[in-house]
């Protein structure tokens, strides 16, 4: 196999990162369509911290969602600009996820559940860019 011919694992993980990105955008799209039914079953704390949330860190996570979704096909096209928007998605994430960690009351609310997923995310983020920059160093990304 030539050195910058990507072997059949890079197509797997570049694969799932794009289902994981396009489930990113789906959870954005839920976020910002939430029907009145849905608002009404939140409780006050809950209701409180959604109208509370600045849109500085709904765009975050609108950005980090679609530059992340666009990063998962750039590496599918091999294309090294994947590595810039990955890190430019890990930005955006650690911005909004900092604010629901140590601005607001989102994670003492949402308890140990929140701070996992939010850990899961941060680390998806942290892994993607770190695959991209490997996939660069292998030259399977140009």
């Amino acid at each position: 196999m030539c050195k910058h011919t990507p072997p059949l694992w890079f197509w797997l993980i570049s694969g799932i990162c794009l289902i994981w990105n396009i489930i990113g955008l789906i959870v954005f799209g839920m976020h910002i369509h939430v029907t009145e039914a849905e608002l009404t079953a939140m409780s006050e704390a809950e209701l409180g911290i959604y109208n509370s949330t600045p849109i500085c860190v709904t765009l975050a996570f609108g950005a980090a969602a679609f530059i992340a979704f666009m990063a998962s096909i750039s590496l599918l096209l091999r294309r090294a600009m994947a590595l810039l928007l990955f890190r430019i998605s890990l930005l955006a994430t650690t911005l909004q996820i900092f604010y629901g960690l140590f601005i607001s009351d989102a994670y003492i609310l949402l308890g140990k559940q929140g701070i996992v997923l939010a850990s899961i995310v941060l680390l998806a983020s942290i892994s993607l860019c770190l695959f991209a920059r490997y996939s660069k160093k292998r030259s399977w990304i140009r």
